[in-house]
């Protein structure tokens, strides 16, 4: 998933030279500094905002597949279980043996296009073992900010953090790509996600909502108040005020 910001027509290219004008910025140097708040955006309001709300949503879905065998409420389904009984009775399955490994497998089929596992006509809910279960709970909350570490390239380019409990480490930082003409202002500044699941996660309304924002302070004159303040700011703090 990508975020290219360029001007598409004359218009754009318009708005963005008046608004350079009226800061006293030039035309790429406005654009880079509305992608940086673009790139801040993103990196900020890619899904989850805090670790523990999706944390939380994953424990709360693994329910609709796995269930621990020894809270289970009837009393002969538990001592069947602790025998090492395997069955299936009405919508629950009796897995005593099942694997983490063969759990995340049915996670990941039963997985809609946003990543979510919702309750499913006909998905049957297997009592495994607690020790297994809270295993797989933390395997898969262990990818926690994988999407938002996707980010993390452009992020630097902006010079906006990233959470710290944002995964670390990984391959999957993105890239960050200036390919801005200064002088016909053709090209563009590209952020990309690379992370798999990116595009299904990230692609139409949130997109365009999050570009949206960046268009609208540019018309609405914030952007241009904004400015001011902060060159108000940076002037008196050099000084310029008492000379």
């Amino acid at each position: 998933m990508s975020a290219e910001f360029y001007l598409p027509d004359a218009q754009v290219e318009k708005l963005f030279r008046d608004v350079a004008a009226a800061t006293r910025q030039s035309t790429p140097e406005l654009m880079q500094d509305v992608m940086r708040l673009w790139v801040n955006d993103l990196a900020r309001q890619t899904y989850p905002k805090t670790k523990s709300q999706m944390a939380k949503r994953i424990a709360n879905e693994t329910q609709n597949l796995f269930v621990a065998g020894e809270q289970l409420e009837s009393e002969s389904l538990r001592a069947a279980f602790k025998r090492g009984a395997e069955f299936k009775t009405g919508k629950l399955e009796i897995a005593p043996n099942e694997s983490e490994s063969a759990m995340l497998s049915v996670r990941n089929r039963v997985r809609n296009r946003m990543g979510r596992v919702t309750q499913r006509p006909g998905v049957i809910v297997k009592a495994v073992k607690q020790t297994v279960l809270k295993r797989h709970i933390r395997a898969v909350q262990s990818h926690i900010g994988r999407l938002k570490g996707g980010w993390t390239s452009a992020a630097i380019w902006a010079k906006t953090s990233i959470s710290a409990w944002v995964v670390s480490g990984t391959r999957e930082r993105g890239m960050f790509r200036d390919e801005l003409n200064v002088n016909d202002l053709s090209g563009g500044l590209v952020a990309e996600n690379n992370v798999p699941y990116a595009s299904d996660r990230l692609k139409g309304q949130f997109m365009d909502f999050i570009l949206s924002k960046r268009v609208t302070d540019l018309t609405s004159g914030h952007y241009a108040q904004r400015w001011a303040k902060k060159m108000k700011r940076e002037f008196e703090m050099r000084g310029g005020a008492a000379a």
